[in-house]
């Protein structure tokens, strides 16, 4: 009889996407019946149609207060051999989860603060988090306490034919062609505080899409529900309100993504799209577009990045000119429209 696991993958898009060469792993390599639980609805919406786990679980814990979380985690207490709490887990509401579900082996991180206080205890085993490696070799070393030191493939994300069909008639109704125009993500989710300062500044997003449009480029402007911005600019292409894998169609049908640190930039990588990926608080090491061909724009600043621990609760900044009312970080700020521009042109040119 197969062995039953149950993997957690409860932060954002990103980080699920991030998980899935562990996910594939586990189903394909170790032959185990494999369920997948994860927290958000994007993440569910991204998530559901990946063909490797029996089952995806989706359960709003946030929403649904703690009653209910506590009544649908008990509900599948006991009924796997193992667990795995996918990476970067450190605050404690996750590895409660792991806890109520009450796999008899349960695996996660050692981080370098947090093991009463964010009960990372309760681990049967831990595997110790590395800040200096990409966050798919972190998620792929929970299989060592298991025996299993294997290099990671390519992360995945799957549309269904419908999706594919609905993203076709987006690029119809804005007489737009399958490759001719690229796809820019600002954004970024409102989870911790100061998270939406990851973003380009409106000043020079809007510059970067005059650039785009006066070289003949035609751009998709990705406006997803929490965005501040959206520029006002004739001849660009605004997508909002569309299912996710509907976002991800239109995504697979670029040249190419630019988008800062975000969900969408690994969708696109997951879809195996070339990506502009430009980060400036957070660290590049442990999120670069992965396994894709890619132009990684950084900061230059000697602070940067200083998102360097996910035990942080929120994104902070040390620089002398930060000031909360801010738009952006300072390091974010300090990108050249050009710089985005001629790296994006370099990527186009390789295609």
């Amino acid at each position: 009889m197969s062995k039953k696991a149950i993997i957690l993958a409860l932060p954002g898009l990103g980080d699920a996407l991030m998980a899935t060469p562990l996910i594939r792993t586990v189903v394909q390599k170790l032959g185990y019946e494999t369920d997948l639980l994860v927290a958000q609805k994007g993440t569910f919406g991204v998530m559901e149609t990946n063909p490797h786990p029996r089952k995806i679980l989706f359960f709003d814990f946030v929403k649904e207060g703690k009653m209910k979380s506590l009544k649908f985690l008990l509900s599948l207490r006991k009924k796997y051999d193992i667990s795995f709490t996918t990476y970067p887990a450190f605050p404690r509401e996750y590895h409660w989860v792991a806890m109520a579900i009450g796999a008899r082996r349960r695996i996660g991180h050692r981080f370098s603060s947090g093991y009463i206080s964010h009960f990372h205890f309760i681990y049967t085993d831990k595997v110790e988090a590395q800040q200096d490696i990409h966050n798919v070799y972190n998620n792929m070393n929970l299989l060592k306490p298991l025996g299993y030191d294997i290099e990671p493939g390519p992360m995945e994300a799957f549309l269904t034919e419908e999706d594919r069909d609905l993203g076709a008639k987006f690029l119809k109704e804005n007489d737009l062609k399958e490759g001719e125009y690229i796809f820019f993500h600002n954004g970024s989710s409102l989870i911790k505080p100061n998270s939406e300062k990851k973003r380009l500044p409106s000043s020079t997003v809007d510059a970067l899409m005059r650039m785009f449009l006066e070289a003949g480029i035609q751009v998709v402007y990705n406006a997803g529900p929490d965005e501040w911005h959206i520029p006002d600019i004739s001849g660009l292409v605004i997508l909002r309100g569309q299912k996710i894998r509907t976002v991800g169609a239109i995504i697979e049908s670029s040249a190419l993504v630019v988008s800062n640190d975000s969900g969408p930039m690994h969708y696109a990588v997951s879809l195996g799209k070339k990506v502009v990926a430009i980060f400036g608080n957070t660290d590049p090491k442990k999120a670069y577009p992965w396994l894709v061909k890619s132009e990684v724009i950084t900061s230059d600043w000697d602070c940067a990045p200083c998102y360097v621990d996910y035990a942080q609760r929120f994104f902070p900044c040390y620089h002398p000119e930060f000031s909360p009312d801010m738009e952006s970080f300072p390091c974010m700020m300090a990108f050249e429209p050009k710089q985005i521009f001629d790296a994006t042109m370099k990527l186009l040119e390789d295609l």
